[in-house]
């Protein structure tokens, strides 16, 4: 089972590099593609698989998350 998804569209985050990011939409698209593009600190790379979904899945899926407040 994995976190929680409410709340995190527009979250800052940091990542296992040590870099700050806004979860955003693009952010979320690019975690459903490649989970392991950007590794929030505390996670483990390798966890999720990767995806394969059309645009319009993303899409909807992206603005799904988004929408969780």
């Amino acid at each position: 089972m994995g976190p929680s998804l409410v709340g995190i569209s527009g979250r800052t985050v940091e990542l296992t590099t040590g870099q700050k990011l806004v979860r955003g939409h693009d952010y979320l698209h690019e975690s459903v593609i490649d989970p392991d593009a950007k590794v929030v600190k505390g996670y483990q790379a390798g966890s999720m698989p990767r995806t394969s979904v059309t645009a319009d899945q993303l899409h909807e899926l992206s603005e799904f998350i988004e929408s969780l407040k």
